[in-house]
């Protein structure tokens, strides 16, 4: 979420965000980023807000996912909201079990390499990229899926048919996905 919210932040959205607790080095990178962090989950630190997006480890029982559907608050989720600031974006999704972090850097230092002002979000920090997201200028955004089941299906809309997705033949979480034929299989 902490990528999701550099992304809005740079589209211009005034953004802050709570969790249980904030650790180094993610809680380095929100200070860094300018993002406002709120400690905890009781609804009397819910700050108004335009629209509120909730990350896929809430629930309901959450003091503030109850109290945004009890006052009918309009929310989205973090895939749905990425989906909306990336709808005219080439998306790359590097999805899978395992190096989908280590890939997503990879691509996103090729683009870059070449001179394109790619957007890209991953998961993970690197020592060679100033941070682990960036919305860029160019078409192309490159975006590691970390949990194909809740994410891949909001992102799927946004990938022209004609693209290609990366995944390993043991991968059954991305096969699954494709064999409900919301993507096209063709490589």
């Amino acid at each position: 979420m902490a990528g999701l919210a550099q992304i809005l932040k740079e589209s211009g959205h005034d953004v802050s965000g709570a969790d249980a607790k904030f650790y180094p080095p993610m809680s380095d990178y929100l200070k860094k980023i300018g993002i406002k962090t709120i400690e905890g989950y009781e609804k009397k630190s819910l700050p108004k807000a335009d629209l509120y997006v909730i990350g896929n480890a809430l629930s309901r029982g959450n003091e503030c996912v109850e109290e945004i559907l009890d006052q009918k608050l309009p929310y989205v989720s973090g895939p749905e909201m990425l989906g909306k600031e990336l709808k005219n974006r080439n998306v790359f999704a590097i999805s899978g079990t395992h190096g989908k972090t280590t890939t997503s850097y990879m691509l996103a230092h090729i683009f870059l390499d070449q001179g394109k002002e790619i957007g890209y979000l991953v998961g993970g920090i690197s020592d060679d990229f100033d941070n682990s997201a960036c919305l860029g200028k160019d078409p192309i955004f490159v975006n590691d899926i970390e949990d194909v089941k809740k994410q891949f299906n909001h992102l799927i809309k946004i990938i022209k048919s004609s693209g290609n997705i990366i995944y390993f033949d043991d991968d059954s979480t991305s096969k699954e996905v494709i064999e409900k034929g919301i993507w096209c299989n063709k490589i």
